[in-house]
């Protein structure tokens, strides 16, 4: 699309000329030489950036400036000054206006600080785009006290640098409230890294929290900056923290500790400044208490301590995050449902959701997809509930390795489930190594 400027000038020659140059450039380009005129300009049409001088009879560049910032504060404007006018211009820039340009122009000079504003602000909406998916993914439902008690916590704790511990059963919303935490916070602009401590083999956690350097072992072909390094300035989120071995706990400890780093095979530390939010399903203190968890380690990260309860004690919360998953659903499947059935909502708020926000999401994504009306009736929630995978029925349509690939990926995803994700736990449950595991789960395209 081709962008669209508007330039700002009362000498009525000078327009015409700037406009012919742009034009030439293929820019759509709106003159205004009327300074009163501006704001409902800016206002009625959609531009992406104003050339404007710095000085316009009837109302100075600064005021001009600052109502056009108020009306569109990501439009970028490049000030046009006289020598005269220079401080002003000055004055602006440190106001927030892009660039300036001297008169008489060199439209060199002119083209490149247009191109580099246009990048920038497309820069600023791809970011503004993100940010608003994130919030509708991420965004915290509810209106439970207790839902009510967690985000009153996250907002007055998110802008400090204290460390936060999030407990709750599997599938809560714990990484949820890490990200609210972060983008809460004054590092909302800058990295936010995420790791699950239990789905990597030991062997291999070290050098994903602190990076190594190439050669040091068998495979570390390349250099890693390791997360704590890829999220300098921002945020470390350490799920399933109550996994990781009492060895690799002591060197976290000193990391948090010394604020540096060492990746595995260098000799020197790197300072960080990482803020770390962890969260676990485990009781760490019972942990503690059966030698598997330290103690000193414990209260390091025990700063801002948020328990979130499982979504059976807050049943307030069941049915606004249920019409949430049912517009997800409905959006990406392209169907219209805009509600449940008295019956289906008495089911959704009795049920025990185990699995808590996970499994209701999963639930509501079925009840999308089999639903045949524009209301999900409880003939949809009977049809999900009593529908069973008969292995001896499959195997009679399908060739015995279609079949068997199938029984075997149901059953590790359902001893994955039971251990909550943990690779450890379930490879022992399977009989299996650890590495075996992994390599089924590549294999049979197995994913959390």
């Amino acid at each position: 699309m081709t962008p669209k400027i508007l330039a700002i000038d009362d000498d009525r020659v000078f327009l015409n000329s700037l406009q012919k140059m742009l034009a030439f450039k293929e820019y759509n380009v709106d003159v205004l030489s009327n300074s009163n005129k501006v704001v409902d300009q800016i206002v009625a049409k959609d531009y992406d950036l104003v050339l404007m001088d710095v000085k316009m009879p009837g109302k100075s560049g600064i005021e001009l400036f600052s109502a056009i910032n108020s009306h569109k504060p990501t439009l970028p404007v490049i000030m046009i000054s006289g020598q005269s006018n220079i401080q002003i211009a000055v004055d602006l820039i440190k106001k927030g206006a892009f660039d300036f340009i001297e008169k008489p122009l060199e439209y060199e000079k002119l083209f490149i600080s247009i191109n580099n504003a246009l990048t920038r602000k497309s820069l600023i909406q791809e970011k503004n785009v993100l940010f608003e998916e994130l919030e509708e993914n991420f965004r915290m439902v509810g209106v439970s006290p207790q839902l009510t008690k967690i985000v009153n916590t996250i907002k007055t704790i998110a802008e400090t640098k204290a460390k936060v511990l999030i407990t709750g059963e599997s599938g809560t919303g714990k990484e949820l409230i890490a990200w609210a935490v972060h983008h809460n916070s004054k590092r909302s602009g800058k990295p936010y890294i995420k790791l699950n401590c239990a789905s990597i083999p030991e062997e291999l956690l070290e050098s994903e929290l602190f990076g190594h350097k190439k050669g040091s072992f068998t495979g570390a072909y390349n250099n890693y900056k390791g997360k704590f390094i890829a999220a300098d300035g921002g945020t470390l989120f350490l799920d399933e923290i109550g996994d990781m071995s009492i060895n690799l706990q002591s060197k976290l400890l000193r990391v948090l500790e010394d604020e540096e780093v060492q990746a595995v095979g260098e000799s020197a530390s790197v300072k960080i400044d990482v803020r770390i939010v962890a969260a676990t399903n485990k009781n760490l203190e019972v942990e503690i208490l059966n030698g598997k968890f330290r103690e000193d380690l414990y209260h390091r990260l025990n700063v801002v301590k948020i328990e979130v309860p499982p979504l059976r004690e807050r049943k307030e919360d069941i049915l606004p995050i249920s019409y949430l998953f049912l517009k997800k659903y409905t959006d990406i499947y392209n169907k219209k449902i805009s509600s449940f059935s008295p019956k289906t909502e008495a089911y959704l708020n009795n049920n025990p959701w185990r699995g808590n926000v996970r499994e209701l999401r999963n639930f509501i994504e079925k009840c999308v997809l089999f639903a045949k009306r524009n209301e999900i009736g409880f003939d949809v929630v009977s049809e999900i509930i009593s529908t069973k995978f008969d292995a001896k029925e499959e195997v009679n349509n399908e060739n015995l390795r279609i079949a068997k690939n199938k029984f075997e990926r149901e059953h590790i995803i359902s001893v994955l489930n039971k251990h909550n994700w943990k690779v450890l736990e379930s490879a022992t449950a399977l009989g299996i190594d650890r590495a075996h595991l992994f390599k089924k789960m590549k294999q049979l395209s197995i994913e959390k």
